[in-house]
């Protein structure tokens, strides 16, 4: 019977009596029946199913993401998204036994770390956003006609996007500058979406995530016009990427 991955986990074998943790945890979620395949230090967490949905409904979703969240506060764990799966426990064994390497620095990379999730909403089309561009537009491009009407056009959607591109780093160079001198081993991964000025997930260990409230607290009073959407901690799956065998 296949086997649905949930998580890759670290050291299972120093956590006291994690086979009930794990009944527990599959039962209050939904899950199923968490087990756990290992190999010394490092193991993963996977559900027998017969056939895994695809695609999986959002209820299914749900409950794969709480089972991840609560095995996240029991223990270091890489989060595998929903889908990963392995024919047979002897398979898993196998995938782990090969990759042991590899699963271990990943593990250890997240140890004792959160993922937040920073987003800063694209200007709209309200006048207040973007800010007003600098400077005039080319002697060139002045005049009447349709034609330099349209080059207009063009050359400020040209300023504008250059502008809100320049905003956008600069803003995020700020966060990363601040977030460091909260915590220099801090890691970040920039998402490129264009919903979002700014899209940065972060990596922090957990000791500095508890001084975060009054970094972003400053940042939005020295940037009242771009107000920071915050969310986490999550587990950290922006920074779970793994090549296995």
């Amino acid at each position: 019977m296949p086997l649905l991955i949930h998580a890759l986990i670290l050291r299972p074998e120093a956590l006291g009596d994690l086979s009930s943790a794990l009944q527990h945890i599959g039962d209050v979620t939904g899950a199923g029946p968490l087990a756990l395949v290992a190999v010394k230090d490092a193991g993963a967490v996977a559900v027998p199913l017969e056939k895994v949905p695809s695609p999986p409904s959002q209820e299914e979703l749900l409950r794969y993401a709480d089972a991840v969240e609560q095995l996240a506060a029991l223990a270091t764990i890489l989060p595998m998204r929903f889908g990963s799966t392995a024919a047979s426990p002897e398979e898993l064994l196998r995938m782990l036994s090969a990759n042991r390497d590899p699963i271990l620095a990943a593990l250890e990379r997240v140890e004792g770390r959160v993922e937040y999730s920073l987003r800063i909403l694209a200007p709209g089309e309200d006048g207040a956003h973007p800010r007003d561009l600098e400077g005039t537009v080319p002697d060139a491009l002045s005049g009447g006609g349709i034609q330099r009407e349209y080059l207009r056009r063009k050359y400020q959607a040209h300023r504008q996007a250059e502008q809100l591109s320049r905003e956008a780093t600069e803003l995020r160079e700020e966060l990363k500058l601040k977030l460091s001198a909260l915590d220099p081993s801090t890691q970040f991964v920039l998402s490129d979406a264009s919903a979002f000025l700014v899209d940065l997930s972060i990596l922090i260990s957990r000791p500095a995530a508890a001084g975060l409230g009054p970094v972003f607290d400053l940042f939005g009073k020295e940037h009242p016009e771009r107000p920071l959407m915050v969310t986490g901690p999550w587990p950290p799956y922006t920074f779970s990427s793994l090549t296995i065998q």
